[in-house]
């Protein structure tokens, strides 16, 4: 048996109460149009419960087929999420969704992980369903939960299921007892259908019906795509000064604070279409017995231009070389779009300018974004991005991510062909010992790599007896480090550590380069 927990929030249109019946009664494991996976029920009803009550559900996923399948991903639309899922072995296994905009938990605007679970042929998985509400809206809520599925084992992370099934997920959130005396109107704000890009803006007034003072402390905001100001007492809060105070003002009976919300649909992290949003911004009070005030944002986010490729990748480049790439930007729903100006996100690096396609060969209006890499480019990885400025009322900006790595004109060459930097000796046989070499390979002599101490460090047990030699092959060009392995470390299986090659030259210091092993007996 399989089993999940999925902690979840809000987000999905919600499925016709008579086809869902109807589904229910033709068979007790309803289908899907995709026969080899059947999961029932296909839609989980809560009903009203009080905001802060769990809402637990389950669903029953069955392998028809006589193959095996695959559960490759699942993904909860426009909700902050945890995903659990323990394998038929029983032992667990934690896959949490992480916000895609800010890398911390729990505040993705679509929740998802890939997995790589199997199912067997005839076998039932249980999925449990469990909603977390503290920080919702009171009033109706829905998700859409999506299992994706193949009969194909996964190769890679980045391979997209074959199939997929929809779930929505349905609420009703009663005020919770001992609730803030707070009244937020409106809510819940429901901006509707919009495009990626636009930043939206709405005004809540915040309200105090009586019958004392309402001391409010701050305003938390549920991601970064979100901000907020606040107009209290005469005196007016940013969004920056909202995250460094602890008391905001008084509102007495009958007093009305306004709260400006923004959503920005910049800063979501997209991999569809059309993606469903849903954020929470609570308003916090001295009063510890209540809960904070939560005002619902929502909105369905689509992307109303083509951007070929998304990501502008110009590989690896060797420091001081250059390279160029170009994207295409087109629209079918923009109509004669302009694109006014692009802006580098790393200037030092990167130069991005734009010009209009002459004659687009699919007869829309088109773009195209050329970006060049610099000189100045630094040493390793950059992701980064180019803002391009629409003359749009509704889409003021597209942002294309750009990312590029630069190399050293310095190879340090191991025993891997995965460009790891791990020298890996792998089993060592005892009482054979190993040696391993690490090459280095200067490719631009005017500039001499002259190392000039190889030490070890880091080593596990302290005391390795890994030994270290430093061969000269040309001067300031060419180098080799020799690692050996004794035939054995004492009662040791397992050590590890870094070689540290200090040298005299002005990109490369210190190089670090991390080396493992493991012994075993001979011939076994």
């Amino acid at each position: 048996m399989l089993a999940a927990t999925l902690l979840a929030t809000c987000g999905a249109p919600p499925r016709d109460d008579a086809s869902a019946a109807s589904a229910a009664a033709e068979s007790p494991l309803a289908t899907t149009t995709t026969p080899a996976l059947a999961v029932a029920p296909q839609r989980l009803a809560f009903g009203a419960v009080a905001r802060g009550a769990p809402l637990d559900g389950h669903l029953t996923l069955a392998n028809r087929s006589t193959e095996l399948l695959w559960i490759d991903e699942l993904q909860l639309d426009g909700a902050p999420a945890r995903l659990r899922f323990a394998g038929a072995d029983g032992v667990p296994t934690l896959v949490d969704a992480r916000d895609e905009t800010t890398g911390g938990e729990a505040t993705a605007p679509t929740a998802s992980r890939r997995l790589a679970l199997r199912l067997a042929p005839g076998a039932n998985a249980t999925l449990d369903v469990s909603i977390v509400t503290d920080e919702l809206a009171s009033g109706p809520g829905n998700a859409r939960l999506r299992i994706g599925f193949s009969n194909i084992a996964p190769a890679t992370d980045d391979r997209l299921p074959a199939h997929s099934i929809a779930i929505p997920v349905e609420f009703i959130l009663g005020a919770p007892a001992g609730s803030t005396p707070l009244v937020a109107q409106p809510a819940v704000i429901d901006f509707g259908n919009v495009f990626v890009g636009e930043v939206l803006h709405h005004e809540v007034l915040l309200s105090n019906p009586g019958p004392g003072d309402v001391v409010l402390t701050k305003v938390k905001n549920s991601c970064s795509c979100t901000a907020s100001a606040l107009e209290i007492d005469g005196r007016r809060f940013s969004a920056a000064e909202l995250e460094q105070t602890d008391h905001l003002g008084t509102l007495s009976p009958g007093e009305t604070a306004r709260l400006e919300v923004e959503l920005l649909t910049t800063r979501v992290a997209r991999k569809q279409s059309s993606l469903h949003l849903s954020k929470v911004i609570l308003v916090h009070t001295d009063d510890p017995s209540a809960r904070p005030l939560a005002v619902s944002l929502r909105a369905t986010i689509s992307t109303p231009y083509f951007a070929e490729p998304e990501t502008l990748d110009l590989g690896r480049v060797r420091v001081g070389a250059s390279a160029t790439a170009v994207a295409r930007l087109s629209s079918d729903q923009l109509g004669e779009f302009r694109i006014t100006s692009a802006t580098s996100g790393c200037p030092e690096a990167l130069r991005a300018r734009i010009e209009r396609e002459q004659e687009a060969p699919d007869a829309r209006v088109a773009w195209r974004l050329h970006v060049e890499l610099l000189p100045g480019a630094p040493l390793g990885t950059t992701l980064t991005q180019v803002e391009l400025a629409v003359d749009d009322p509704r889409l003021r900006t597209i942002v294309v991510p750009v990312q590029f790595t630069i190399e050293p004109n310095v190879d340090f060459l191991d025993n891997r062909p995965d460009r790891l930097e791990l020298l890996d000796f792998g089993q060592v046989v005892i009482g054979v010992g190993a040696t391993l070499e690490l090459v280095i390979e200067n490719r631009h002599p005017e500039v001499p790599y002259r190392p000039g101490k190889v030490e070890l460090a880091r080593g596990r047990p302290t005391s390795t007896g890994i030994a270290v030699e430093l061969i000269e092959k040309v001067a300031g060009t060419s180098y080799v480090v020799r690692l050996t392995a004794p035939p054995a470390l004492g009662r040791a299986t397992f050590f590890q550590g870094e070689v540290v090659i200090t040298a005299d030259h002005p990109e490369i210091p210190v190089k670090r380069f991390p080396y493992r092993g493991w012994y075993k007996p001979a011939g076994g």
